[in-house]
C-alpha cells in the first residue's frame, strides 16, 4: 500500500470563543458536513485527543479507501484533512468525498449519498462537477472489490479484533500502581491499535450501506416499495452497539422487581453505591452490574472523546 503523505497538523484557533482544534480542509474535495458525525461525536474534540489521533492512528479512513480501490493515493494524500476532519472544534465527514464515490459507482446517485448524512433536507451546497470525478479504474476497482465484499463469508476480521481487544484489556496493568511512563506507553499502544481496527469498521460499516442501497434500489425497482428494506432487515438482530441498552434494561427489571433495591435507589444517587454495598439483598445486583462495568464500562456519552467520563 503506498505510504501516506504527512498529516497536516492542527491549530487551535480562536473565533471569539477561545482557542479550539482547526485543521485544513480539502481543496479538491471542499463540502463537509456534521452529519453521521454529530451523532457520534456531538461535542467539541479536546487537543490532547486530536494530537494523539493524528500522531498514532495514522489516516484509517485513507487505508480504506485505497484497500477499496474505488479512490486512488494521490487523491487521498493531499496535504489536508481529507476524509474528515476537525473544523472549530467540531467533526466533519467529507461529503464531496462520498459525493465523487456516487459518480463512480454504478446505480448510485449523488442525491442518494446527501440522504445518508443529511436525510431528505437537502441542505449542502449543490455539488461541483469536476472532470476527475470520474475514473474508469477506479470505478472497476470499485466493482471488483464491492463483488468480493458480496461474495464473502464471515467476518473474520471482526472476530480477530475481538480477540485481540480482549487480550488487550487482560493484559492491563492495574491502574492504581501503574507508573506514568506505563500509562503513557499504554495509551500510545492502545491508539495505535484502535487506528488500525478502525479500518475494518470503515470497511464492514461501508460495506453494508452500500449492500444496503443495493437491496433499497432492488425493492424500489422490482417491488415498488423501498420501506419494504426495513421489514427485511428489521430482525437480524446481534447488533453490538444496542447490547448496553439490552443489559440496562435487564438491570432496570432487577431493581424495579426488588423493593429493596428500589428504596435504595428512591433515596438519591448521592451514597447509593454504598447503600448497595452495605445491602445483602443487593449482592444479585450488583454481580449482574458489576459485569456490566467489565463489559461495557468505557461506554458512555460522547464515548469518542477521551477526555470524556465513561460509565
Amino acid at each position: 500500500m503506498p505510504q501516506p503523505a504527512k498529516r497536516p497538523p492542527f491549530e487551535l484557533v480562536d473565533f471569539g470563543l477561545g482557542p479550539y482544534v482547526h485543521g485544513r480542509a480539502s481543496r479538491r474535495f471542499p463540502v463537509y458536513t456534521r452529519g453521521n458525525s454529530g451523532e457520534v461525536y456531538p461535542e467539541v474534540v479536546f487537543p490532547l485527543s486530536a494530537s494523539m489521533s493524528a500522531t498514532l492512528a495514522g489516516d484509517p479512513a485513507r487505508d480504506a479507501m485505497l484497500v477499496t480501490g474505488i479512490m486512488a493515493a494521490a487523491e487521498c494524500d493531499e496535504d489536508a484533512d481529507v476524509h474528515m476532519g476537525v473544523f472549530g472544534g467540531y467533526t466533519y465527514l467529507n461529503l464531496s468525498v462520498s459525493r465523487v464515490l456516487a459518480v463512480r459507482t454504478p446505480g448510485a446517485t449523488i442525491a442518494e449519498t446527501d440522504a445518508t448524512f443529511l436525510g431528505s433536507e437537502g441542505v449542502a451546497s449543490p455539488h461541483r462537477p469536476q472532470r476527475t470525478d470520474r475514473n474508469l479504474w477506479a470505478t472497476l476497482r470499485g466493482i471488483r472489490y464491492g463483488f468480493s465484499m458480496l461474495g464473502g463469508g464471515r467476518l473474520s476480521g471482526i472476530d480477530a479484533d475481538r480477540s485481540e481487544v480482549e487480550a488487550w484489556r487482560r493484559s492491563l496493568p492495574d491502574m492504581t500502581t501503574a507508573s506514568d511512563d506505563e500509562l503513557v506507553a499504554l495509551v500510545e499502544d492502545a491508539i495505535a491499535m484502535l487506528g488500525r481496527m478502525f479500518i475494518n469498521h470503515l470497511l464492514i460499516s461501508g460495506g453494508a450501506g452500500a449492500v444496503l442501497g443495493l437491496l433499497r434500489r432492488v425493492c424500489e425497482k422490482r417491488l415498488g416499495d423501498t420501506q419494504l428494506v426495513l421489514s427485511l432487515l428489521g430482525g437480524l438482530g446481534d447488533v453490538a452497539s444496542a447490547e448496553p441498552s439490552w443489559e440496562l434494561w435487564d438491570l432496570g427489571r432487577i431493581v424495579a422487581g426488588s423493593s429493596e433495591l428500589t428504596a435504595n435507589f428512591d433515596a438519591g444517587l448521592e451514597g447509593l453505591e454504598e447503600r448497595l454495598r452495605a445491602d445483602p439483598a443487593a449482592a444479585p445486583f450488583l454481580g449482574a452490574f458489576d459485569g456490566f462495568l467489565a463489559r461495557h464500562g468505557a461506554r458512555g456519552p460522547n464515548e469518542w472523546e477521551m477526555a470524556c467520563e465513561v460509565w
